[in-house]
């Protein structure tokens, strides 16, 4: 019953993108979905693979066999490294759903956790709440504006993005912990520089306005010979 629920769902909204909130369940069962979702993804988009499947529950040991058709997912977490594959953090801007008495983080807060993402070749998958007649609180309203204009300057060094030789440069963050509470995250600021290339662009993103509003950038230097490599 599972594997056809999942199969109709892919065939009649063409997704491209899956997620499943665990590892991948029912064993072979669990796979022919998988490989139904890529085929069926293939074949829309004329022989280009466009689809991402993406799980979370990545084995503690091995994991081998996840890594060659998903990609890992970070529940309101995210990766401290630079990763060579593609990997996702899913969170949440105050609730999964909506609670009139939530406290939804700003703008600020998110943008910098989507440079960092990107930064380190992830992706993140952020959850909006609505209302039960289908609107968004105010809070998310303000978000959005702000999160657009915020996009139209600086959307060129996110989309379309890879990640360049280091993700940044600045202290170890200390990572969340309990799922990606706020209370327990070291957050950025001014310290933290983050890296993205398009082509033959390099884009660098400080976190905060630097001291005396002039940016230094440790990495370009000729003492690292980062650029060299």
């Amino acid at each position: 019953m599972w594997n056809r629920r999942i199969k109709d769902l892919i065939d009649n909204y063409d997704l491209d993108l899956l997620y499943f909130d665990g590892g991948i369940p029912f064993g072979e069962k669990g796979y022919d979905v998988v490989s139904h979702f890529y085929n069926n993804n293939l074949k829309r988009h004329k022989g280009t693979e466009n689809g991402v499947m993406c799980i979370k529950g990545w084995p503690k040991e091995g994991g081998k066999e996840y890594a060659e058709v998903a990609l890992m997912d970070y529940e309101r977490k995210k990766s401290g490294e630079l990763k060579a594959n593609a990997w996702q953090t899913d969170d949440h801007m105050g609730c999964w759903g909506y609670n009139q008495y939530a406290h939804y983080r700003p703008a600020n807060y998110i943008v910098d956790k989507l440079i960092d993402i990107v930064s380190k070749n992830g992706n993140l998958l952020l959850c909006l709440p609505l209302k039960a007649d289908g609107t968004h609180p105010e809070a998310i309203d303000t978000f959005l504006i702000e999160m657009g204009e915020w996009m139209d300057i600086n959307g060129e060094a996110i989309y379309g993005t890879r990640p360049w030789k280091i993700y940044g440069e600045g202290p170890k963050r200390k990572e969340a912990k309990d799922h990606g509470d706020m209370a327990n995250e070291d957050l950025m600021d001014k310290n933290d520089i983050r890296f993205t290339t398009k082509g033959e662009q390099f884009y660098a993103f400080q976190l905060g306005w630097p001291q005396n509003e002039t940016m230094e950038i440790k990495a370009l230097g000729k003492k690292t010979n980062i650029i060299q490599k």
